[in-house]
């Protein structure tokens, strides 16, 4: 624990020595961002105790503060993950665009152009099609002889019921 205090402490101070000189706002946010960011690394079973004894005197001093506090942080995953989806259909459309252009190159010039980069994505593309065709094919076998299996026994119980 000593050590974690010692750089957290550090940080803290040499962040306040290397913004002095400035602009005001920056030397007052800086130097406790700062000791956060290093409490956190530094001591984190340390920090989580803390954030959750602060979320309990939360809860019994100030619950509005805290259902408010909580909700915008769920809307800010929610914002985080729509923005992830978001950049990842901007590249894919970028990509669409840029293997168009390149397609109407090839035809225009008849250069390959396709072989320089996009053979290596195919070829990546087939190795996990690839290694993932075992494991659907086990899948497969052993849900095929859960069927058969559920079969016979259920055949087997009507063979029963005819003898008796």
């Amino acid at each position: 624990m000593n050590p974690g205090l010692l750089y957290t402490g550090i940080s803290a101070l040499t962040t306040s020595v290397v913004t002095r000189s400035r602009a005001l706002p920056i030397r007052i946010f800086l130097p406790p961002v700062a000791l956060a960011g290093a409490f956190v690394y530094f001591l984190p079973k340390t920090a989580s105790r803390v954030g959750v004894y602060a979320e309990e005197l939360e809860d019994r001093y100030v619950p509005r503060f805290g259902e408010i506090r909580r909700t915008s942080i769920a809307h800010s995953g929610i914002a985080l993950e729509r923005a992830k989806a978001s950049a990842a259909a901007g590249r894919e459309s970028v990509n669409k665009g840029v293997k168009s252009v390149v397609e109407s190159i090839e035809q225009a010039t008849g250069l390959k152009l396709k072989a320089i980069g996009w053979a290596q994505d195919v070829k990546n593309e087939a190795h996990i099609v690839a290694n993932g065709a075992p494991k659907d094919i086990n899948e497969a076998q052993r849900i095929a002889d859960g069927a058969i299996e559920n079969k016979s026994s259920s055949g087997n119980s009507e063979d029963s019921k005819r003898l008796v």
